[in-house]
């Protein structure tokens, strides 16, 4: 289990097949045993990527999803979720995660200065946007597995591939 998902722990690899990310263990990780779902009370890593449960001590692999999709949601908008969170509430609560600020999931908005964001309104990226939701829900359990993601991910390059490749519209 990583523990500390975020953009600074991805590294990317250029590759004959394209870009390939890889998640850097820099030390934080944990072997979960065979049939252990979760530590309790360890918390390592870095606050704005974190989940609410894991800033209250408790670890999971859904806690990596929500990671995860913290770092997918500042790649559709072009900043990071918590800047937008200061700018709308002035006052961010990471205990209470991204989820329950609507505002973060107005699809239509986006970060400004436009940079090399993937412009959420694009056609074609609902499925995207969806997955971050997801990833992004309050109660662990209803996040989907990284197995789920995968899944979730090759439909939509599948699906949607030359609209994911080509930003520049």
């Amino acid at each position: 289990m990583p523990q500390d998902l975020k953009p600074d722990n991805v590294l990317l690899q250029n590759s004959p097949a394209g870009v390939v990310a890889k998640v850097a263990d820099l030390g934080l990780s944990v072997v979960l045993g065979r049939h252990q779902t979760h530590i309790s009370n360890a918390r390592a890593g870095t606050v704005l990527y974190m989940a609410p449960e894991v800033l209250q001590g408790h670890s999971s692999w859904a806690g990596d999803v929500y990671s995860f999709g913290v770092m997918a949601w500042e790649l559709l908008h072009g900043c990071t979720a918590w800047t937008r969170l200061q700018q709308i509430t002035q006052e961010p609560r990471y205990l209470q995660g991204l989820a329950p600020h609507p505002q973060l999931f107005d699809h239509d908005w986006r970060c400004q200065p436009a940079g090399p964001a993937v412009a959420p309104v694009q056609p074609g990226l609902r499925g995207l946007r969806d997955l971050v939701d997801c990833c992004l829900l309050p109660r662990p359990s209803a996040r989907p597995s990284f197995q789920q993601l995968i899944h979730w991910l090759a439909i939509l390059v599948e699906v949607h591939g030359s609209v994911m490749h080509n930003t520049s519209q």
